[in-house]
């Protein structure tokens, strides 16, 4: 059983229920934010509240709470979530107790514009939700294999609760038996995946979508800020047959860090075998996180 945030209340997971006409259930009108914890310490917090506030803003959706009490209310949600967690396993499995207490967490974040009847330019009533996720930290075995995928989110520059495309192409590459899917414009040049960002090496270079038409990915962020000591790196446009011909292929997403991609369309990359350039950038990206 796992304790919640929800509307300025810590209740538990089977007690927390919003309203049929909230406008996130209706119409994906509301924000999120996906964080993950390393020593349950929040990882870029003040990152990802400051992108919440981005989000907020495209949307025209006011917040009435400042980023100091979402702040302590995630953080003192986690501790009772820890606390609660350690004495479950004292009380049932003591052999293991320790090692289960140290899992780390996935954080949800969620805004809504709360019940607003049909007014869709204020925001009388928001709704706030935090809850959390263990978080079983698994090595890697092989590469993802990933599709390309014609489209691109609605309004891509906030990460808002409309995640349709994402959803299709996700299921596109599932029932491909792939991994994730890259969206591709109309000019043939990729943009971000379903529910990550992507980074090309080519002659030795670290390149990246530029943030037009993307989401600025907070891990995305984080990696362009100690990878030019590493490689040489650039944001621009990148075609779908770059990808193609990549040196070595990788994706950013907080709650797995850096993932390398062995297959683009079933074109191969780096001979199916994780590059020499992502496992340093994996490598220095650990190091600053104490793995």
């Amino acid at each position: 059983m796992s304790i919640v945030f929800l509307n300025n209340k810590f209740i538990k997971e089977s007690k927390a229920f919003i309203s049929i006409n909230d406008h996130g259930f209706l119409y994906g009108d509301g924000i999120y934010e996906t964080m993950r914890t390393y020593g349950h310490q929040v990882w870029l917090l003040e990152d990802h509240l400051e992108r919440l506030f981005t989000s907020a803003k495209l949307i025209n959706l006011k917040i009435p709470w400042t980023k100091k009490q979402i702040e302590k209310w995630i953080l003192k949600l986690i501790k009772i979530n820890c606390d609660l967690h350690y004495a479950t396993c004292v009380m049932r499995f003591s052999h293991i107790a320790h090692r289960i207490s140290h899992h780390e967490f996935r954080i949800r974040l969620t805004i809504t514009r709360g019940n607003n009847e049909f007014d869709f330019s204020t925001t009388k009533n928001p709704l706030i939700l935090i809850t959390l996720q263990p978080l079983i930290e698994e090595k890697q075995k092989s590469g993802l294999r990933i599709i390309s995928f014609q489209g691109g989110r609605i309004m891509p520059n906030a990460k808002h609760l409309s995640q349709i495309i994402n959803i299709i192409a996700r299921q596109k590459a599932f029932q491909k038996k792939c991994d994730d899917a890259v969206f591709v414009d109309k000019q043939g040049n990729i943009g971000e995946c379903a529910f990550s960002n992507i980074f090309i090496i080519k002659n030795k270079i670290l390149k990246t979508p530029s943030l037009e038409g993307i989401l600025s990915g907070v891990t995305r962020k984080f990696i362009l800020s100690f990878a030019p000591k590493i490689i040489k790196t650039q944001e621009c446009q990148i075609s779908l047959k770059e990808l193609y011909t990549a040196d070595e292929v990788f994706l950013s997403v907080t709650s797995k860090s850096i993932l390398w991609v062995q297959s683009v369309d079933d074109h191969k990359i780096s001979h199916g075998k994780e590059g020499k350039f992502t496992k340093e950038i994996k490598y220095y990206f650990d190091k600053f996180i104490n793995i």
